[in-house]
């Protein structure tokens, strides 16, 4: 937390907010991300339901095996849940995922 009891994601995340005037997506992406951050589980639950989809489909032609891919995607996004607090640019989400 900085000086003014704010945690260090949001101070990057407003900072990092101001290029996002014409681009509603990645601001309501970004805004997720830091809720989910600060242990909104309603956000991470819409952030879940954003990348699930696209996320199968990428894991799924990685490994050829619908059940297979389940396991790894359950996974993934319960590390997400664990980690998200670290990632340091809420704009790096989609990359960090």
């Amino acid at each position: 937390m900085d000086a003014a009891g704010y945690p260090a994601a949001v101070e990057r995340a407003v900072t990092d907010l101001s290029d996002l005037h014409d681009d509603p997506q990645r601001l309501r992406e970004r805004v997720l991300v830091l809720r989910a951050q600060l242990g909104d589980r309603a956000a991470f639950h819409e952030l879940v339901t954003l990348y699930q989809e696209r996320l199968t489909y990428y894991v799924h032609r990685l490994v050829q095996d619908w059940h297979q891919s389940r396991d790894i995607l359950q996974q993934v996004w319960l590390d997400v849940f664990r980690k998200v607090g670290k990632l340091q640019s809420p704009g790096a989400f989609r990359v960090w995922l």
